[in-house]
């Protein structure tokens, strides 16, 4: 398994349910899971969702929904290979 791990900055008009997605060698988008509320737990890497199939030379997209209230911010992301 690998985490997709993602960091934001925390502020009040952040948006309280953002969604993230991947992509895997341009494959069909997947749905990380819960919603994430970005007025919390900012300023650290938080694991969104763990993800099986990637092989070395693999292309991930993280992907963003852009339809929640509030600002959504992508500071940045990190993949962890286990």
């Amino acid at each position: 398994m690998n985490d997709i791990a993602v960091q934001w900055t925390a502020h009040a008009n952040r948006a309280a349910n953002v969604q993230y997605m991947y992509s895997v060698n341009g494959g069909p988008a997947q749905f990380c899971g819960t919603l994430v509320n970005q007025q919390l737990n900012g300023g650290q890497f938080n694991t969104v969702c763990s993800i099986a199939g990637l092989s070395a030379g693999s292309n991930l997209a993280v992907i963003l929904n852009n339809a929640p209230a509030g600002y959504v911010i992508a500071d940045a992301v990190r993949l962890s290979i286990q």
